[in-house]
C-alpha cells in the first residue's frame, strides 16, 4: 500500500514505483541499486499446485502434502515469515476429438499481502514447502495470559481449563511452541508458527515440471533515492 508519504515522494521525483517478479527458483535474490533503498508495499502469492506427473501419490495426496507454501524475505534490515494455503479449482471440459469429458486444475485468486519492509541491500525471496509434524497437547501455563471458559480455554490454575496444543515438532526435529515456553535445548525452532527451510521442505527440480507447480509472487515496492537516514 502506498501512503501518503510515499506518494509525495514519488510526485517530487524522489522516488519511484517499482515491480518485481519472484519465483520459480526457491531462492530468489533481488538487487538493489547503489544509494537506493527499497520499501517493499505489496506482495501478490498466486496459488501453486506441487505435484509430480505420474509420482508415486495421486494428485488429491500429493496436493495435501503440498497445502502450504512458506515464504520467506530477508535481507539485511529484516526477516520475515508468510505462511500461504494454496487454493485449487478442478474444472472439466469436454475434448473435442474424443469427446471425453477431461479435468484441469488452475489456481484460484492471487492473495494480496498490504506490508512496509525496508530493504538497503539485496533480498531474498525464499519459498518452501510444510513438513509432517507430531502435536503435544497440554494447558496452557500459569503464567501466560488467559481467561476460564466461556471466554478462553483457561490455564494451569483455573479450574475446567482445556488443554489447546502447545507445541508440534516438525519431522526433521523443528519445534513451534505456542504457549510461549522455553524451545528444546539443542533443537532449532520458534515461537511462531513455522516450518524448517531442509531437504524435507525444498522444493526441488521435480515439482517444477509445469506452470501450475512453481511458485510466483508478484512484488510492488517503492525505490527512494539515498539511505533511510538521509533519503534526500
Amino acid at each position: 500500500m502506498i501512503t501518503p508519504y510515499l506518494e509525495q515522494l514519488i510526485i517530487e521525483g524522489k522516488a519511484i514505483y517499482k515491480t518485481f517478479v519472484a519465483g520459480y527458483s526457491q531462492k530468489h535474490i533481488m538487487n538493489i541499486p547503489e544509494n537506493r533503498y527499497i520499501i517493499l508495499t505489496d506482495l501478490w502469492y498466486t496459488p501453486t499446485l506441487y505435484f509430480i506427473p505420474n509420482g508415486p501419490k495421486n494428485i488429491t495426496n500429493q496436493f495435501i502434502d503440498h497445502m502450504i507454501t512458506q515464504l520467506t524475505i530477508l535481507g539485511d534490515r529484516g526477516f520475515n515469515r508468510f505462511l500461504f494455503k494454496n487454493s485449487i479449482s478442478r474444472d472439466k471440459y469436454v475434448d473435442s476429438i474424443t469427446r471425453a469429458e477431461e479435468s484441469f486444475y488452475s489456481a484460484n485468486n492471487p492473495i494480496h499481502i498490504s506490508c512496509y519492509l525496508i530493504h538497503t541491500k539485496g533480498i531474498s525471496f525464499t519459498f518452501s514447502n510444510q513438513e509432517e509434524i507430531n502435536v503435544t497437547t497440554a494447558l496452557a501455563p500459569f503464567e501466560v495470559p488467559a481467561l476460564p471458559n466461556p471466554t478462553d480455554y483457561g490455564k494451569n490454575g483455573i479450574p475446567g481449563s482445556i488443554n489447546t496444543i502447545s507445541n508440534i515438532l516438525t519431522f526433521s526435529g523443528f519445534q513451534n511452541d505456542f504457549h510461549n515456553q522455553k524451545l528444546n535445548t539443542g533443537s532449532g525452532g520458534d515461537n511462531e508458527f513455522c516450518f524448517p527451510v531442509n531437504a524435507n521442505t525444498n522444493l526441488d527440480e521435480n515439482l517444477k515440471d509445469t506452470s501450475i507447480s512453481y511458485p510466483i509472487l508478484n512484488v510492488g515496492y517503492v525505490e527512494i533515492l539515498g539511505q533511510p537516514k538521509n533519503s534526500y
